[in-house]
């Protein structure tokens, strides 16, 4: 396969992937912020590293392999990085065929006639983000509280909040549809006394408003 014949529609505007599989692989790395495909020896190690303890503490499945072994592969599998002997590693094709299978909802072959356009889905990302106040965008354009791009379950292939986010509003609210985000995370629960209307433990955060909500809508006052 050819990497530079997908498209990356995760970037604006959408960008081809580097040509080479070795390039492909770093740049899906960067992009996902986990490992897709590493060969190590304690060279490369010992450039990574200040010391082979450090290395151990950091790496101790490549470090364990690397003790009988001159190399060891790290490559991503079905949600987690494996660590294998080279002979047992898959193919780096193999690996990127499949790193992009999974994260297809980003990552797309270019389309016939090898023009670099855009699906129209970026734009639709975009225009939801549109509708949030700017401190909230930049708020958004970090990562950790939706996009958990260094974690092992991550398959949404976003390198920030605001881009998982703008995927969700994709998936769940169509377009036209107004919408509202209530953060009840932080209000759910009360570990200190009560106090006015709010018990102690559970809080019912934002009840109150969903139940004035229905109110106003079968009211008419709110459509």
């Amino acid at each position: 396969m050819n990497p530079s014949d997908w498209i990356d529609h995760g970037t604006l505007p959408p960008r081809r992937l580097p040509a080479g599989v070795d390039a492909a692989l770093a740049y899906l790395a960067d992009a996902l912020g986990h490992v897709v495909y590493t060969r190590w020896t304690l060279g490369m190690i010992r450039q990574r590293h200040a010391s082979l303890a450090d290395a151990k503490a950091a790496r101790p499945a490549v470090m364990h392999v690397l003790l009988d072994h001159e190399a060891a592969v790290e490559y991503w599998d079905r949600g987690r990085v494996r660590t294998v002997t080279v002979d047992a590693a898959p193919a780096p094709e193999a690996v990127l065929a499949r790193v992009l299978h999974t994260h297809r909802r980003r990552f797309k072959p270019v389309p016939e006639g090898g023009e670099l356009v855009a699906t129209g889905e970026p734009k639709r990302e975009a225009a939801a983000l549109m509708t949030l106040p700017g401190p909230l965008v930049e708020w958004l354009a970090r990562a950790g509280r939706f996009a958990a791009v260094a974690s092992a379950t991550n398959t949404l292939g976003v390198g920030d909040d605001a881009q998982a986010a703008a995927l969700f509003l994709r998936e769940f609210v169509p377009d036209g549809v107004p919408w509202a985000h209530l953060d009840i995370a932080g209000p759910a629960f009360n570990d200190g006394g009560a106090y006015g209307y709010t018990p102690k433990g559970g809080t019912g955060a934002a009840v109150r408003t969903l139940v004035q909500i229905a109110l106003d809508v079968a009211d008419g006052r709110l459509a």
